[in-house]
């Protein structure tokens, strides 16, 4: 399974105005850190 930095990009910026996915969006930012080292 692999994300496209795009993707995750825009997951995240949709995350951040649903407070719901608050965990989601951390738990993307883990994930994405380990495939997308910066």
């Amino acid at each position: 399974m692999g994300w496209e930095k795009e993707e995750i990009l825009a997951l995240d910026k949709y995350s951040k105005n649903n407070v719901l996915l608050n965990y989601d969006k951390d738990a993307l930012r883990r994930v994405g850190g380990r495939l997308l080292p910066e």
